[in-house]
């Protein structure tokens, strides 16, 4: 059996213990299994700061990998829940996270039930996530089905918000901010160019007055690109294929009062 995987990723914060908490119970009856501690620093009780990191580097990882997402999931009206998507499980509660993962990729969704006595509290939370975890782990797919029962939809059945457009111009908002406060939209690469075409454009970010007039190609493009202009901002598609805003050597989130809502007019 190839060495399986699990990744942990949670609001839990670096100055708690929940995570050490969370390990301990994996470890105890998965002893071989690498645990990866994707990020423990999500916005308290975002959905969309959650789903957004996981749906950004699941794909990196290798096909059975467990994800684990331990945010909002003790809410009383938010059911443990399995969803399998290109060969890699997602468990978390049903409070949106796995619907805005998926958006419209093929997708398995599962309650995770039956004899599993669920009360939504954190301990009961991390024994339904961790039961199911581990027959996955051993590959016990008959004592899997027992745990858990099939569903069409989730409850919570969200979906990120798309930019809107006229003729001449697209309304996009910042979803995420990183470490480096530059800003991720939920522009995608095909949306923009699919707008702008071979048009000159302007990209004006939270105002009037912060205007991008180009994309750069790459990051090592950004040095170069910003070296000729007055300012420092710049515009370019990461590598989670979302127009980014960053100021370089800088913070754009602070200088530019940044936050998930913001607005981006092209």
């Amino acid at each position: 059996m190839d060495k399986k995987i699990i990744t942990l990723t949670s609001d839990f914060g670096r100055k708690e213990f929940y995570s050490a908490i969370v390990k301990g119970k994996i470890l105890s009856v998965m002893p071989d299994i690498a645990i990866v501690d994707a990020n423990h620093n999500v916005e308290r009780f975002n959905i969309i700061d959650a789903s957004f990191i996981v749906k950004n580097f699941y794909r990196f990882y290798p096909s059975g990998t467990i994800h684990l997402i331990f945010v909002e999931s003790d809410s009383a009206n938010a059911k443990p829940s399995l969803m399998r998507m290109e060969d890699q499980y997602f468990i978390c509660a049903d409070n949106g996270i796995l619907a805005l993962i998926a958006g419209n990729t093929p997708h398995e969704l599962f309650y995770i039930t039956n004899t599993l006595e669920f009360e939504s509290t954190f301990e009961t939370t991390i024994s339904a996530f961790i039961t199911v975890s581990e027959q996955i782990y051993k590959e016990d797919f008959e004592t899997l089905d027992k745990y858990i029962t099939p569903i069409k939809r989730l409850n919570k059945n969200y979906n990120y918000s798309t930019p809107a457009h006229n003729s001449n111009e697209m309304h996009g908002i910042i979803y995420f901010i990183d470490n480096y406060e530059n800003a991720i939209s939920n522009i995608s690469k095909k949306e923009f160019y699919d707008f702008v075409g071979n048009d000159r454009y302007k990209i004006f970010v939270n105002s009037n007055t912060n205007v991008i007039y180009e994309v750069s190609e790459d990051y090592a493009d950004v040095e170069t690109v910003t070296s000729n202009k007055e300012s420092s901002l710049f515009a370019v598609f990461g590598i989670h294929g979302y127009l980014e805003i960053g100021m370089y050597h800088s913070n754009a989130g602070s200088l530019l009062g940044l936050k998930p809502g913001s607005t981006i007019i092209i």
